[in-house]
C-alpha cells in the first residue's frame, strides 16, 4: 500500500455537526425529509460511525505498511470491515485507539489522543485523524529528505 491509498481524513468536526446528527436521530428515519435522509446516508461528521471506523482502520493499515517498507515496524491490527449492523465492544474500541497510539509511539506524532473512546468528544475524534495526517506528512517529509542528502543510492554521487 502506498500513501496515495490514504482516504482523506475528517479533522474539521464541530459541535454543530454533533447537534445536527442528534437532531436527525431524534427525528427518526420515518419523519426525515428526502434531503435529510440523503444527508444521513452520506455520513454525518457529527456521528462517529462505520465510515469513520473503516476510514481510520484503513489509514492505520496503510501507514503501518508504508512505515514497514521504510524499516519502521509498527504492530497494528486494524479492523476495516465494520458494517452498520456492528455494535463495537469496549475491547474493539480499545484496540482501535491502541492501533493509532502504536503508530504515534512507533514513528513520530505530537497530537494528543483521547485516553479512551468512551464519551468521545469532537476534539478527540478530530485528533485521532489529525494524528494520522501528521504521521502521513512526516513520512512524506522523510521520503523527500532523501533527495536532499546528496545520494539516492549507495555509491551514487549527486
Amino acid at each position: 500500500m502506498a500513501l496515495e491509498n490514504m482516504i482523506p481524513c475528517v479533522t474539521d468536526r464541530t459541535q454543530d455537526d454533533v447537534l445536527r446528527a442528534k437532531e436527525l436521530n431524534a427525528k427518526g428515519w420515518e419523519n426525515m425529509t428526502e434531503a435529510e435522509r440523503t444527508e444521513w446516508l452520506n455520513g454525518l461528521k457529527g456521528a462517529y460511525n462505520v465510515s469513520d471506523l473503516n476510514r481510520v482502520g484503513h489509514n492505520v493499515a496503510c501507514l503501518a505498511e508504508v512505515l514497514a517498507d521504510l524499516g519502521h515496524i509498527v504492530s497494528v491490527s486494524p479492523k476495516t470491515d465494520w458494517t452498520a449492523e456492528d455494535i463495537p465492544t469496549q475491547a474493539q474500541m480499545a484496540t482501535y485507539l491502541n492501533n493509532v497510539k502504536a503508530l504515534k509511539d512507533g514513528f513520530y506524532g505530537t497530537i494528543d489522543l483521547p485516553e479512551t473512546m468512551d464519551k468521545l468528544t469532537v476534539e478527540g475524534a478530530n485528533n485521532i485523524e489529525r494524528l494520522l495526517c501528521e504521521i502521513e506528512q512526516n513520512i512524506r517529509n522523510l521520503i523527500e529528505a532523501w533527495f536532499y542528502c546528496g545520494e539516492l543510492y549507495c555509491g551514487e554521487l549527486g
